[in-house]
Parts: C-alpha cells; sequence; structure tokens
C-alpha cells in the first residue's frame, strides 16, 4: 500500500524538497561511500561545489563530479536562489538549496515537482477551496460561507 505524497513534499533519490507559495528548499544529497569518502566530505569547502541556477534549470557538481541537472517545474528567480553547505554534525551530509518562485504559488497550483521527469505529488487534491468574494454583496458571504461549511461536513464523512 503506497502512502499518498504530500502536496508540498517530496523525496527523490538525489534530493528531498519541500515548498510553500514563495519557495522552494531542497536538500540535495550527498553520496556517501559509493562515490565520496567520509575525508573527502568532511574536507568539502564552497570552492569544492559549483551551483549554477538559472531560471530553468540547475547544475550542482561536488569536486568536477555531476550530483543533479535539469530544468524546473516552473521559473525560479536566480537573484533570489542561495546554497549553503550542510556537512557538519550530521550523518545526512547535504547541499541545501532556496529557490525562491517566479511565481508565487497557492495550494492546489503548487509545484508536482522539482525537476521536470521526476515523480510528481498529487497538489489538486489538496487545500483548501479558494474563494474570492466582492464587497458589494452582502449574501455573498453568507453563500460562501454555507458552501465552505457544507464541504467540511462531507469531508467528515468522507473519512
Amino acid at each position: 500500500l503506497q502512502k499518498e505524497k504530500d502536496y508540498s513534499r517530496g523525496s527523490e533519490a538525489k534530493y528531498d524538497w519541500t515548498q510553500n507559495e514563495h519557495e522552494i528548499e531542497m536538500h540535495v544529497k550527498i553520496p556517501k561511500d559509493q562515490e565520496f569518502s567520509d575525508e573527502q566530505i568532511a574536507a568539502i569547502t564552497k570552492k569544492d561545489v559549483k551551483c549554477i541556477i538559472k531560471s530553468s534549470k540547475i547544475e550542482i557538481r561536488l569536486y568536477d563530479e555531476m550530483l543533479l541537472e535539469g530544468e524546473f517545474y516552473a521559473p525560479v528567480d536566480p537573484d533570489e536562489c542561495n546554497w549553503q553547505l550542510m556537512i557538519k554534525n550530521t550523518t545526512s551530509p547535504t547541499i541545501w538549496l532556496s529557490l525562491f518562485k517566479k511565481v508565487p504559488t497557492v495550494r492546489k497550483q503548487f509545484w508536482k515537482c522539482v525537476i521536470l521527469g521526476d515523480e510528481k505529488v498529487v497538489t489538486n487534491q489538496r487545500g483548501a477551496p479558494i474563494f474570492t468574494l466582492g464587497g458589494d454583496d452582502p449574501n455573498e458571504m453568507k453563500s460562501a460561507m454555507a458552501s465552505l461549511r457544507q464541504q467540511q461536513e462531507q469531508n467528515m464523512f468522507n473519512k
């Protein structure tokens, strides 16, 4: 039985990620043993990492070995993105990235994946309904609240 993935996070072989309306946070895994020894990992400095973030794609190299490359699900603002090494006092060394979405998203429009071709998470069945209300009609708020109550009752019975 496969557990349904959370719309705001995902896990891939090469990285774990979370998201909110404005940003994606990635933890790119530094593979121990297979590619890099404990000594190599302990000695990593920022100079050993080449991280290129463009609006539509990313490339990360460590000691000239490709760790991650691909095209983003949607554009990011490279000037607002940053990264740092997370290797001290951890058994799971990573390169932590903060990617700023060029276009903010709301629940049902969240990114389905970070890198195109990776497994997609379900986003359209999550989150509260989004209502836009005009200030001119007093009955509009009553109608929206009734609709919301009805949906909450349905959700209670469906669990």
